[in-house]
């Protein structure tokens, strides 16, 4: 999803980026929110790079003066039966309203062609749960992600 603001815009995400990404995916601090199986960086870049498709629903986030923030991904969630917008911003960019930029944009998108939008967020990530409830999103209920993590679901409706 290609998104343009006055202070971010993301594009798709390039072999070139797969340092990036995999910096992302492997921080420590993003882990913590993210879940699912954890490896090194190192392995992060090789698969990226011996399966380049990988890359396919990952957007670059970046700042209008060109610095990478983080990255915007959507992927199948079977527990929603839908496609879910991943944001993803290494720490030193949390807090800078990045976020609330990039999930207006989805969500508008979704409302318009779906009716209500469904999102999960790890329990602990108190400031993305302070985001959805600012931007009109309500609880839902609790699941399981593939790896066995509890997970809010989350959902904006018309």
């Amino acid at each position: 999803m290609l998104i343009e603001t006055h202070t971010i815009r993301t594009r798709r995400a390039e072999l070139r980026d797969a340092e990036f990404v995999a910096k992302v995916l492997t921080n420590e601090n993003v882990q913590k929110y993210t879940g699912g199986v954890k490896a090194s960086y190192e392995q992060t870049i090789d698969h990226i790079r011996s399966k380049p498709e990988t890359l396919i629903p990952f957007y670059i986030i970046e700042t209008t003066s060109g610095d990478q923030v983080g990255y915007l991904a959507l992927v199948p969630n079977n527990n929603l039966g839908t496609e879910e917008p991943l944001i993803s911003l290494l720490p030193e960019h949390w807090r800078k309203g990045y976020g609330n930029e990039l999930l207006r944009y989805p969500k508008e998108h979704w409302m318009a062609n779906n009716g209500e939008m469904p999102v999960t967020v790890h329990p602990d990530n108190t400031a993305s749960l302070r985001l959805l409830e600012r931007q009109a999103f309500s609880f839902v209920r609790n699941i399981n992600n593939k790896f066995g993590q509890k997970q809010h679901v989350y959902c904006a409706k018309r």
